[in-house]
């Protein structure tokens, strides 16, 4: 099935890309001296990620796509994957460096909040007086990609960003295979990511921990792996 699948498989659609990233892809598969597949392709997660959940097709009164990607680079080993992983990245990188600043200010106000409630407790508890208002609230904290997270972790993340976030691997079988490491259901993760790729609402409820509610369970997904591994996989 496989060996099939690669062999009808058309060439990359390069002229579908805008032509700044045309050109952006032929010089970086140019310089690596790859098929424009490895870039092209991460390129287009990395913008379904960007647009999230603020655009989708609305292809009738009943039928909307949204903005979901998942898309895996199947290559041997010495095919320079990382390389071309961290190319594509590149190009959201100073994007990432800015979100990571905002949220390390909203981490250091939450922390600053949390001291002045906290001397404001021990403050109640030995002179009385008013009762304190609730604790600081947890700063939602906006995160572009996840790396190495279970996905109950994931959906905690999805809970406080209403427009999605991408998984990116340079090798996905991590992923894959690591996805129901920790956590005490398969099927669970197995469901929880099936339903991300249509990009709906999702209720997670566990024991001890509560219910959390994502209102866009959007997920888009990026990444390469060893054409052997995933035969393995799918077989």
């Amino acid at each position: 099935f496989m060996e099939s699948l690669f062999s009808s498989c058309d060439a990359f659609p390069l002229q579908a890309l805008p032509s700044a990233v045309q050109k952006y892809v032929v010089k970086k598969a140019k310089q690596l001296g790859v098929p424009y597949d490895f870039f092209g392709g991460g390129i287009l997660a990395v913008f379904s990620g960007a647009i999230g959940t603020t655009y989708g097709i609305q292809l009738n009164t009943s039928w909307q796509e949204p903005a979901i990607l998942w898309h895996v680079v199947l290559a041997e080993t010495g095919s320079r994957k990382t390389s071309c992983f961290k190319a594509v990245w590149d190009i959201a990188r100073e994007k990432e460096g800015t979100v990571n600043e905002h949220n390390r200010l909203l981490e250091k106000l939450f922390q600053k909040e949390k001291i002045i409630y906290e001397k404001t407790i021990t403050q109640y508890k030995e002179e009385g007086g008013t009762e304190p208002s609730n604790p600081p609230d947890l700063p939602k904290k906006r995160i572009l990609k996840v790396s190495d997270a279970t996905y109950e972790s994931i959906g905690h993340i999805l809970s406080a960003n209403p427009s999605g976030t991408s998984i990116f691997r340079a090798e996905i079988l991590g992923w894959i295979e690591g996805s129901s490491q920790y956590s005490k259901s398969k099927n669970g993760s197995r469901t929880f990511y099936l339903e991300s790729y249509d990009g709906d609402s999702y209720t997670m409820t566990r024991v001890g921990s509560g219910e959390t509610y994502i209102h866009r369970n959007h997920l888009n997904i990026w990444g390469f792996s060893q054409t052997k591994n995933f035969y393995r996989i799918v077989n």
